[in-house]
């Protein structure tokens, strides 16, 4: 039985098909994970901080209608709003002791979760499929 080659953007030239659909869940299986651990350190932020972030959205969205719009005072006033909510929000981060140059480490654990919820196997077999495989 002849093979038919495959190829797309993510996988080499000549590829045989059930390569090349290995290396595309393979693909999703990296990059999920990622979006998995950000959305928990979302998660993890505190309500004031959150009300804060939406509060200098709405400012920063006020200042540019208002700048479309020819009202350069309006502008000015929103611009030192907006100054003024980033301070609180880097004294609130101060307090919190939150720092956004940490960046967020994917585990194995994170992707055996993923894995599991993906595939809709139980995380005892994906684990067994992990190491079988010595990923």
């Amino acid at each position: 039985m002849r093979t038919k080659r495959w190829s797309s953007p993510r996988t080499p030239r000549g590829c045989t098909f059930r390569k090349a659909l290995f290396q595309q869940r393979l693909w999703n299986c990296s990059t999920q994970p990622g979006s998995l651990v950000k959305l928990r350190g979302a998660a993890a932020i505190p309500p004031e901080l959150r009300e804060i972030q939406k509060r200098i959205g709405f400012i920063v969205h006020r200042m540019e209608d208002s700048i479309s719009n020819h009202e350069f005072e309006k502008a000015r006033f929103y611009s030192v709003e907006e100054r003024k909510e980033r301070q609180n929000l880097r004294a609130l981060r101060e307090t919190y002791k939150l720092d956004d140059s940490a960046p967020a480490v994917v585990g194995l654990k994170d992707v055996e979760e993923m894995v599991a919820r993906w595939a809709s196997y139980p995380l005892l077999s994906v684990k067994g499929i992990i190491q079988e495989y010595q990923f």
